[in-house]
């Protein structure tokens, strides 16, 4: 009776010291060492994808191509990334875009869409000559961290 208590105590402490059960994919805090983990926070990163509205680089701004105003901007998150376990962590895009005239139109003149990376900003004829157009990306990586980018473009 006494062989079969110390075997099982033997078993429960190798058991115990196993890690049997953990999620060895996210340890609990400490690496192999004893040291502390510390995960390093996403890089939110936006890409404009203006199609085909013409950059101005001297005055860092749009020129609105009314034959083209069907073509929208496009802000792309796609390249955000998390600076642990092969970048491959971001788990939510949060994004917040917001659209200023410089004289009052209507509401109608802009439409805007997301799509998970994505921010699909569509502005009427009237937008030309008159919209500033303000992006900004949140990510969160699978440890619930988060970082911000922000866009802005003027529209002349």
């Amino acid at each position: 009776m006494i062989k079969k208590q110390i075997a099982f105590v033997a078993a429960l402490v190798v058991l115990t010291f196993s890690g049997c059960g953990e999620d060895r994919s996210h340890p609990k805090g400490i690496d192999r060492n004893g040291n502390p983990i510390v995960y390093k926070k996403p890089v939110a990163v936006i890409e404009l994808n203006a199609t085909t509205h013409t950059y101005d680089a001297q005055f860092n701004e749009y020129r609105y191509d009314t034959a083209n105003q069907g073509n929208p901007f496009i802000f792309d998150g796609k390249k955000s990334h998390d600076l642990d376990e092969n970048n491959q962590s971001i788990t939510k895009y949060d994004w917040n875009v917001t659209v200023l005239y410089k004289t009052q139109l209507d509401a109608n003149c802009t439409n805007i869409n997301y799509t998970d990376s994505r921010a699909i900003v569509k502005l009427c004829a009237d937008a030309r000559n008159d919209a500033n157009i303000t992006a900004k990306l949140i990510v969160t990586d699978d440890e619930g961290a988060t970082d911000t980018a922000s866009k802005f473009i003027s529209i002349n």
